[in-house]
C-alpha cells in the first residue's frame, strides 16, 4: 500500500489532494485517521488511512505544508519523565505502525501545536500555568531549544500562518492574540465579547476562526467566531454549531477546528460516545446550524493538509 516512508514503514501514496486528519486517544487507542476531501470540500465517510500511535495521551495535531504530521505527546499522564514528553513528526502519508521521522523533546508537558507555511513549529506547554508558547525552527528535533517564547494569559488552542501564531487565550472576552513568531512586533487581538474560548482556532482563506461557548438555556452550544485576519477586533459573523452541547455543570467539549473551502470541521470530545466525533458545518453561513455530517473520532484534534 504505497511506498516506504522515511521512517522505514509503509506510507500511503501522496495524491496531492487535501485530506482531513482526525485524531483520537483521550479515552482509548491513540490513532490519527485520514479522510479524503472531495472537490466540493466534504470528506469521505470512510478513512483511507490510519496511523496507529505507539504513545498515550496525544495532545493535539497539525499538518505542515509538505504533509508532515505533528502530534504532541503529553507524557505518561502524570508529568514528564525523561524523553516522555515530545512532539512527533511523521512523514507525509504515514500509516499503520509507521514511526516518527523525528521527535522534538519538550521538558514541560506539551499540548497544542501549530505549524506555518514556512515550517516554524509552535508548541504550547503547561509551564507557568499553561501560559507559554515556544517557537522552534523548521525540522527541529531532539533537544533543540526554542528560538522564541511568548507568554499569554492561558492557552486553549494554537493556529499559525505566515509568521504569526494565533493563540486562543482563556481570558474572558479576548478570543485570540496574534503574535509574531520571532520578532518584537506588538500583538493584535480578536475578541468575542463576554464569552469563554473552547479549544479551537484555525486560519483559512484570509479568515481566522475561533471557537467559544455560546449560552443556550441551561447549557452551551459551541460557536465559532469568524474574523478577517487583517481586521482584528470583533467577528464578521458567528457560526453556532448545535451538534456538540455542554451543560453548565460540565460535559462535552469542542476540541480542535479545521477549515477547507466552505466547510468547518469541529472536534467534539463526547459526541457519539467516548471516542468523540467531528461535526461538519457550512463556514460561509451565520447563526444556528445542525451538522451536515458526523465522522467518528476527533477527541484529540482535527487538521487539514495534503
Amino acid at each position: 500500500m504505497g511506498a516506504t516512508d522515511r521512517g522505514g514503514s509503509r506510507a500511503l501514496p501522496q495524491t496531492g489532494h487535501p485530506h482531513l486528519y482526525v485524531a483520537q486517544g483521550f479515552y482509548g487507542q491513540s490513532a490519527v485517521y485520514r479522510f479524503a476531501l472531495g472537490a466540493d470540500g466534504l470528506p469521505a465517510k470512510v478513512p483511507d488511512g490510519e496511523l496507529k500511535l505507539d504513545f498515550p495521551f496525544p495532545g493535539s495535531i497539525a499538518v505542515g505544508r509538505n504533509g508532515d504530521l505533528y502530534v504532541s505527546s503529553s507524557g505518561n499522564g502524570s508529568g514528564c519523565e525523561k524523553n516522555s514528553c515530545f512532539v512527533a513528526a511523521f512523514a507525509p502519508g504515514a500509516s499503520q505502525s509507521a514511526k516518527p521521522i523525528r521527535r522534538l523533546y519538550v521538558p514541560q508537558v506539551p499540548l497544542y501545536v501549530a505549524v506555518d507555511q514556512r515550517g516554524y513549529l509552535d508548541v504550547s506547554t503547561l509551564e507557568g500555568g499553561g501560559k507559554i508558547t515556544n517557537i522552534y525552527t523548521p525540522n527541529a528535533k531532539g533537544n533543540d531549544a526554542p528560538i522564541a517564547q511568548i507568554t499569554t494569559p492561558g492557552i486553549n488552542a494554537l493556529g499559525a500562518s505566515h509568521g504569526i501564531v494565533y493563540i486562543q487565550t482563556i481570558q474572558i472576552g479576548t478570543g485570540v492574540e496574534g503574535a509574531a513568531e520571532h520578532s518584537s512586533r506588538q500583538p493584535v487581538y480578536y475578541t468575542y465579547g463576554n464569552n469563554y474560548s473552547s479549544d479551537g482556532v484555525v486560519t483559512g482563506g484570509g479568515d481566522l476562526y475561533a471557537q467559544f461557548y455560546w449560552p443556550v438555556k441551561s447549557g452551551y452550544d459551541l460557536a465559532t467566531a469568524v474574523y478577517h485576519i487583517d481586521r482584528p477586533g470583533s467577528p464578521i459573523r458567528t457560526i453556532v454549531g448545535t451538534g456538540c452541547k455542554v451543560s453548565r455543570s460540565g460535559g462535552a467539549l469542542g476540541y480542535g477546528l479545521a477549515v477547507y473551502k466552505k466547510y468547518l470541521f469541529e472536534g467534539c470530545v463526547d459526541a457519539n460516545g467516548s471516542a468523540g466525533a467531528v461535526l461538519v458545518y457550512d463556514a460561509s453561513k451565520s447563526g444556528d446550524q445542525t451538522p451536515i455530517m458526523r465522522l467518528p473520532g476527533g477527541d484529540t484534534g482535527v487538521a487539514v493538509g495534503p
